[in-house]
């Protein structure tokens, strides 16, 4: 078998990756604060030992790991107090089990025990790092730009806002929600505002996806049928080799 087969393996797996993140975009296009993921290629040249005469160089295609792109999505007004968007690079700070988790907003709501929670059911932390606690009616509850949050009963304390030197840095763990990596530490949001009853949707270009899905799928099913004719050309020697 030749070594520009696997040249040609690599692109087929290349353009897999990229199909699947293109389809993860498509799914979530409804969903909030969701941003699309962008799969980085870069084309690799590898020595190979070539039969009889050496060393050669082999090009390969290297797809790396899935990279959010954090642009703003669109603000839709939907004066529902408990729709909370970010204005700014920053995130929300949540609770997922014991694990801290970070997400744009979205459409907020009170749990059983009157916690403030995410649409994923994560409970939004205050500045204090504990849950904020809106009642299980959650009425008359205000967000001003800053973060603080009233209720009728008054303040109940104030959203834990953060940013991140390099947000590309943080790794979905599902939807629009992220974790911090080991040595990826947050620092306390400047640059970001919050904004009631808006929330931004997600920043897929649903027709750009399309494209692309179709471009990745012809790519991809192009490169398998050149993989076939690598197999049937190692099939026709084999025979020839045989009959010798």
């Amino acid at each position: 078998m030749g070594n520009g087969i696997y040249s040609v393996v690599s692109g087929a797996v290349a353009n897999m990756r990229r199909m699947e993140a293109v389809s993860n975009n498509l799914s979530n296009v409804s969903t909030p604060g969701f941003k699309a993921d962008k799969v980085p290629f870069s084309e690799v040249l590898s020595r190979m030992q070539a039969s009889g005469t050496g060393e050669s160089l082999q090009r390969f295609v290297k797809a790396d790991a899935p990279v959010a792109d954090f642009s703003p999505g669109r603000l839709s007004h939907t004066e529902d107090p408990l729709d909370l968007s970010l204005d700014g690079p920053g995130f929300l700070v949540l609770k997922r089990g014991e694990q801290t988790v970070f997400n744009r907003g979205g459409r907020l709501a009170a749990d059983s025990e009157g916690m403030l929670v995410d649409a994923q059911g994560h409970r939004v932390l205050g500045d204090d790092d504990q849950p904020l606690k809106v009642g299980p009616d959650a009425t008359g509850v205000k967000i001003s730009e800053d973060g603080t949050v009233a209720t009728k009963a008054g303040v109940v304390g104030h959203l834990k806002l953060v940013e991140f030197d390099d947000p590309r840095q943080l790794q979905r763990i599902g939807g629009p929600i992220f974790v911090a990596p080991a040595g990826v530490e947050p620092v306390a949001a400047e640059k970001t505002t919050t904004k009631q009853g808006y929330v931004e949707s997600s920043n897929v270009n649903t027709m750009l996806a399309v494209s692309e899905m179709v471009m990745a799928t012809r790519r991809y099913e192009a490169l398998h049928r050149m993989i076939a004719t690598f197999g049937e050309m190692d099939r026709r020697a084999a025979t020839i080799a045989k009959d010798l």
